[in-house]
């Protein structure tokens, strides 16, 4: 049975080759990462939402928020260029 199957198995790659990339994925649409302004509006509904809850799972949920907007406020300010401001 094995012999078989293995005997089907190298008449198919000879004929249609041996190609063995997975074509099943090739439609799917890959989004892009969103943007800082994206992500700041979320964690600014996030923050509006745990201030109104006080739950321990709504106040856990506070730390790595404002982490995260700190870290993307931080990274926005070092990639300005000097002399961006008008004085």
């Amino acid at each position: 049975m094995f012999i078989r199957d293995a005997t089907e198995a190298c008449k198919l790659l000879e004929e249609k080759g041996g190609d063995d990339v997975d074509d099943s994925d090739a439609n799917i649409v890959l989004e892009s990462s969103p943007s800082n302004v994206e992500v700041q509006k979320t964690l600014s509904t996030i923050n509006r939402y745990t201030e109104g809850v006080g739950t321990p799972l709504a106040r856990k949920l506070e730390v790595p928020a404002d982490a995260l907007s700190r870290q993307i406020r931080l990274e926005e300010t070092k990639s300005m260029k000097e002399g961006w401001f008008a004085p």
